[in-house]
């Protein structure tokens, strides 16, 4: 009892110091049991008043400053991104990609390429043994040019579709329309070009060399529109 009451404001002051130091370098215990210790040997051996205060001063410094670095020590390092092991590695899900059919190659569809696939055609059909192919010409800048575009149509046609046409066909009709204006002002889609060729024609030509302008000679049957002619 009677150190106790030897015990002043710096002696507290030095043993939190001890503490705070003790605890942060390592844990609660440990700092129980040193700051006991340090405090025993401080008060046995500075008996002068003068001699405490100094070495209070002195060892309270070096303390905080422990405990300033033990403390700065102890905070959680930055995360570092390890490589991720092959192990660890993500397994993406290979793509499957999906075919596409092929479409079926029949009349219509290979008179649709040769013509393109904005022109618009009204109808493609078998009677006994012939074949109708009805379909509606571009307009162009003039009759000349229009008729002419519909020999080429027609020329387009028969090599798109000559390894198609089925063999029951002896005949092949391709009717072209375009709007036409009568007399009176009034405009309607009428037929402008109808070109026919029969099997023992169509077989004879090589549609890749093929002159244009020999269309209306070799053609078993050729007409265009007089409003074209001109």
């Amino acid at each position: 009892m009677k150190n106790l009451k030897n015990i002043h404001i710096e002696d507290i002051s030095l043993i939190l110091s001890i503490f705070l130091a003790s605890i942060t370098a390592s844990n609660f215990f440990i700092a129980v049991i040193t700051t006991a210790l340090i405090f025993y040997l401080f008060q046995r051996f500075t008996k002068n008043k003068k001699s405490k205060k100094k070495i209070y001063y002195i060892s309270s410094v070096i303390l905080l400053l422990v405990a300033l670095s033990n403390f700065g020590s102890s905070l959680p390092e930055d995360t570092v991104n390890e490589p991720i092991s092959e192990s660890q590695e993500i397994i993406s899900e290979p793509v499957i990609e999906i075919a596409e059919v092929p479409q079926e190659i029949t009349l219509e569809s290979q008179v649709q390429e040769a013509l393109g696939k904005n022109t618009i055609i009204d109808g493609i059909n078998i009677e006994e043994d012939t074949l109708y192919i009805e379909y509606q010409a571009s307009e162009n800048f003039t009759n000349a040019m229009m008729r002419r575009g519909i020999m080429i149509d027609a020329i387009d046609i028969m090599e798109s579709i000559q390894e198609y046409i089925p063999e029951d066909i002896n005949e092949i009709n391709i009717s072209s329309s375009l709007p036409l204006t009568d007399v009176y002002g009034n405009t309607s889609q009428d037929k402008v070009g109808l070109i026919t060729f029969n099997r023992s024609t169509w077989e004879k030509i090589n549609w890749e060399g093929f002159i244009t302008d020999n269309l209306s000679e070799v053609a078993d049957y050729f007409w265009i529109h007089k409003a074209l002619q001109n």
